[in-house]
C-alpha cells in the first residue's frame, strides 16, 4: 500500500471516529491493511502537537496578551511544556496495556489470535490525542476541553467493546 493511500485511510479513520464511531470500529475490524503501527503513527502525530500549541499559548500570553490586554503572563516561556508533552504518551501507554489485558481476560485462549489484532481501545482514544490542540486555550478552558475529550474517549471505548464482543 502506498504512503498516500495509507494517509488517506488514516484521515478517514480519524474523521469517522468523530462522525460515526461505530463505522470507524467496523471499518477497522474489516480492514486487513490497517495495522497497529498506523494507529500509533496517528497518535504520535497528534500528541506531538501538544508542546507546539502550549508554546504558542505561552508566546501569545507573554508577548501579545500581557502587553496589549494586561493579561497575566506565564513566569517562563516553557511553563507547562513538560506536562503537555508527557501526558499523552503516558495515557497511550496505559491504554495500550489495558487493551491487551482486557482482551486477554475477555477473549479466552481459543480466539486470542483473532482478537489481539483488534486495537479498538487505541482507536477510542484518538479524540484524547487530538485534544493536544486544546493547549492553546487559556486555563481552565483547556483543562475542561481535555477532560471532555477524555470522557468522550471513555465513551468510545465502551462502544468499541460492545462492537467487539457483541
Amino acid at each position: 500500500m502506498t504512503s498516500d493511500a495509507t494517509d488517506k485511510q488514516e484521515i478517514k479513520l480519524l474523521a469517522n471516529v468523530f462522525a460515526s464511531p461505530k463505522d470507524a470500529f467496523e471499518d477497522y475490524i474489516k480492514s486487513q491493511s490497517f495495522s497497529r503501527g498506523n494507529l500509533f503513527r496517528i497518535h504520535i502525530s497528534l500528541f506531538l502537537l501538544a508542546p507546539i500549541f502550549k508554546l504558542l499559548h505561552n508566546l501569545f500570553f507573554t508577548y501579545v496578551g500581557s502587553v496589549n490586554f494586561g493579561w497575566e503572563a506565564p513566569p517562563k516561556l516553557t511553563e507547562g511544556l513538560t506536562t503537555a508533552t508527557a501526558i499523552y504518551p503516558l495515557v497511550l501507554f496505559l491504554v495500550y496495556h489495558f487493551d491487551i489485558l482486557l482482551l486477554r481476560l475477555r477473549a479466552g485462549e481459543a480466539s486470542m489470535n483473532a482478537v489481539e489484532e483488534r486495537d479498538l481501545l487505541l482507536i477510542s482514544f484518538l479524540p484524547f490525542s487530538a485534544s493536544s490542540m486544546f493547549w492553546i486555550f487559556p486555563k481552565p478552558i483547556n483543562f475542561f476541553l481535555i477532560v471532555a475529550s477524555l470522557a468522550y474517549s471513555f465513551y468510545l471505548s465502551k462502544i468499541a467493546l460492545r462492537t467487539l464482543f457483541g
